[in-house]
């Protein structure tokens, strides 16, 4: 696995380090990136309004309509800190994909855990996948799945609304620079948010079926930091 990766970790969350190095290390990952500024903590009495502005009812709806969102299901509400944290350590991640050198890059939150064929699994899936892709979701967040999958199929293109958690996403770098271009300031939580940009953009997004990533605080490996 040498496709540069970034990992968006609360430093505070050492259990969540320790399985993640773990995985690292089983994998043979060899191009990481930890990604830990904007803790929930550093942005106590600090101005963050270019990145978050609180909440903004007439953008929120616009955005919820334009990402394909039930509105009525989803009133505006005022994201709380750790919201605020992980939303911003994945624009800022983009911004750095977007302006890297590197085709793509794989994004996971420090909850992710892989499959155990993970690497095997990532090369055949990506092999099978259309080379138009901007964005893929290979986890199983929400218990979110394509339509109509089948054993022949790995890759499923998605009509938006089509995010579904952010704990792990293969990205362009043209994707990337094109979502951090409208990023900040952002109005909804990071899943949510990066939803409306594809949206937005009409970015093309795949789901991998089998998911080869589960959320630990999906399946009950750790506790949820954002509620």
């Amino acid at each position: 696995m040498d496709i540069k990766t970034y990992i968006l970790h609360c430093k505070s969350l050492t259990d969540r380090h320790a399985l993640m190095v773990h995985q690292i290390n089983r994998h043979n990952f060899s191009n990481v990136i930890w990604y830990t500024d904007h803790d929930a903590n550093e942005q106590i009495d600090t101005d963050i309004s270019d990145v978050y502005e609180g909440m903004r009812p007439e953008i929120f709806t616009q955005k919820v309509k334009v990402g394909g969102w039930d509105v009525t299901g989803s009133p505006p509400r005022t994201l709380n800190s750790a919201e605020i944290s992980l939303t911003t350590k994945l624009g800022k991640v983009l911004e750095e994909i977007g302006r890297g050198n590197e085709e793509y890059a794989l994004i996971l939150e420090d909850d992710a855990i892989l499959i155990n064929n993970f690497s095997n699994l990532f090369d055949i899936y990506l092999k099978e996948t259309p080379d138009d892709w901007d964005v893929i979701y290979m986890g199983d967040c929400a218990n979110l799945h394509a339509r109509n999958v089948t054993h022949k199929q790995l890759a499923y293109k998605v009509d938006h609304p089509a995010s579904k958690g952010c704990d792990s996403i293969l990205i362009k770098k043209s994707a990337a620079a094109t979502i951090a271009s409208t990023y900040f300031p952002f109005d909804l939580c990071s899943d949510w948010e990066i939803g409306y940009q594809q949206a937005y953009h009409d970015l093309n997004i795949y789901w991998w079926e089998p998911n080869i990533v589960t959320q630990g605080s999906q399946n009950g490996t750790f506790e949820s930091t954002l509620r």
